[in-house]
């Protein structure tokens, strides 16, 4: 989505939408863990700028996700899937997926974790 300016927020939450459908096609697929993840960042970044968006922030050319969850001035961000809250995004986990993601690298793993089966 272009960023040049600013899109409705419901706009912003589906691109994040595609981006988690992205993520489970590819996980069904035992496709690479380091794009899966890659789509998992993209879609919590696009649902924190619809969220932001959705109060008045301005937008603004910035892809960190540690940023943007400070602008949101939250600690806690429910995430909700099909209408249900199926988890929470802090700046805690945040963190660790950052260091996991960094970790992988673009290596591709040996062999699956079981809890990405």
């Amino acid at each position: 989505m272009p960023e040049t300016e600013s899109q409705p927020p419901a706009d912003w939450f589906a691109q994040g939408d595609m981006d988690i459908q992205a993520a489970d096609i590819l996980l069904a697929q035992d496709g690479p863990l380091p794009v899966v993840a890659f789509h998992t960042q993209q879609a919590v970044e696009k649902y924190l700028k619809g969220f932001l968006i959705s109060t008045g922030w301005p937008l603004r050319r910035i892809h960190d996700v540690e940023i943007l969850v400070q602008e949101c001035g939250c600690h806690t961000m429910p995430v909700i899937r099909n209408g249900q809250l199926v988890g929470l995004v802090t700046m805690e986990n945040i963190g660790e997926f950052l260091m996991i993601q960094s970790a992988l690298g673009h290596r591709a793993p040996q062999n699956r974790p079981s809890w990405a089966a």
